[in-house]
């Protein structure tokens, strides 16, 4: 993952490289130019993979499961350089950082569990955000552009719980904060509208290539035997966005 970072990178460079050295000569600002830098601000949906509670106690006291509460809406800003290969072909390298949503769980209880949890609490949210670095090609033409990129993701998740019990021990409230970081492979593709000389209106879909988030497991009130699985891998992300593109 840290090399397609780094190859991401490299590439944004090498178009800044690309764009001064056919600059020389004198060029205007419009993307049907040898080379232009670009900023973006884009907003939209974006969906993750962070799965419930799903706890059973048995033979006879039921499940523990949760309710999910997303705030599924993102926020991405970026800044890159795209360089012509040809009248219809060019190339582009982008970084940018996004927020992409939050999803808090609270516990259900269902069968004489609820008797018995129910004067607690277990809350759990999950903040995502992070940085990426993208290179793709662009097919151009005069009033839209067609773009495909690939590089990787930067996830970090906020984990934020809040458990309180007060009801059995009024001490036994407790608030703790983790965060998760990973690099995940990230596919980029859209278009974008050209409504101006510089100004463009986008379209673009996003998938981040992680895991499932998720507490699951069991307990059996007559053997003793128990299983816990806490998944805090960083979750995959899909995302829908809509944005405005300046082309220096």
């Amino acid at each position: 993952m840290k090399k397609i970072t780094l190859i991401s990178l490299f590439t944004t460079l090498s178009c800044s490289a690309i764009v001064h050295a056919g600059c020389m000569g004198g060029c205007s600002n419009s993307q049907g130019n040898n080379g232009a830098a670009f900023f973006a601000i884009e907003g939209g949906y974006a969906q993750n993979d962070i799965d419930g509670y799903n706890f059973t106690i048995t033979p006879a006291f039921g499940t523990i499961t949760s309710t999910d509460d997303n705030q599924n809406y993102l926020l991405r800003l970026s800044a890159g350089m795209m360089a012509s290969l040809d009248d219809q072909v060019a190339v582009s390298g982008e970084m940018g950082w996004g927020y992409y949503g939050k999803t808090t769980l609270t516990p259900v209880f269902a069968g004489s569990t609820a008797g018995i949890f129910a004067p607690g609490s277990l809350n759990t949210s999950y903040s995502l955000n992070g940085f990426d670095a993208l290179v793709g090609l662009i097919y151009t033409q005069p009033s839209f552009n067609l773009y495909l990129k690939v590089g990787a993701l930067v996830e970090n998740m906020k984990i934020e719980s809040n458990s309180n019990f007060s009801a059995f021990n009024p001490s036994e409230n407790v608030t703790s904060t983790t965060n998760v970081t990973a690099v995940l492979p990230q596919v980029k593709i859209g278009a974008a509208y050209n409504f101006s000389e510089n100004w463009a209106l986008t379209v673009s879909g996003v998938y981040a290539f992680g895991s499932n988030t998720g507490v699951s497991g069991s307990f059996n009130s007559t053997s003793g035997n128990s299983s816990l699985i806490i998944k805090e891998e960083n979750p995959t992300i899909s995302a829908a966005m809509v944005g405005l593109q300046y082309t220096v």
